[in-house]
């Protein structure tokens, strides 16, 4: 046999060839344990994301429909507040419009109709209410406007009349 230049012996290729499948070893593992280790938390926090929206979904669910049943409970005070302080723009001219407007104006027009046997307590009631309270209700733009207005339409309709008046007087 032909004896070769060796440039390595056997022992050194071994060695060199252990050292680099050691290598490969250790790479290649840390490679799949990256891998899993992503792959893994991607899995776990998709499964997190469900899990906690539905916990999210019911607990809200349950909260409402408690709140729902027993608005007054004391455990809901933050909620309601924060609704209330959240919407009051939205709210209180809903409310004003309500309770002010349409309830008052139902409540007047319902005791002081004439098939209500006591309409003219209410009546009464009312003009007593204006007069006593006359000078809160006097230098108000709006009330001294609207009696103002309704004032100088009966005077206009006084002069109306009397000159009607005085016309069928001469004509007799």
């Amino acid at each position: 046999m032909k004896k070769l230049n060796k440039i390595f012996t056997e022992d050194q290729v071994i060695d060199v060839a252990n050292k680099i499948l050691k290598k490969t070893i250790e790479k290649t593992k840390d490679e799949l344990s990256n891998t899993f280790y992503n792959e893994l938390e991607n899995f776990l926090y998709e499964h997190y994301t469900n899990c906690n929206d539905k916990i999210k979904n019911n607990l809200i669910k349950e909260i409402t429909e408690q709140f729902i049943t027993n608005p007054d409970d004391y455990k809901f005070k933050e909620l309601r507040d924060k609704i209330f302080y959240e919407n009051k723009d939205k709210i209180l001219p809903t409310l004003t419009e309500e309770a002010i407007k349409h309830c008052m104006e139902n409540i007047l027009l319902k005791y002081t109709h004439r098939n209500y046997m006591f309409d003219w307590q209410w009546k009464d009631g009312i003009v007593n209410i204006i007069l006593t309270n006359w000078d809160k209700f006097k230098n108000d733009e709006r009330i001294s406007m609207q009696f103002g207005r309704e004032i100088d339409r009966l005077n206009s309709r006084i002069i109306n009349l009397q000159e009607k008046l005085n016309d069928i007087e001469n004509n007799i």
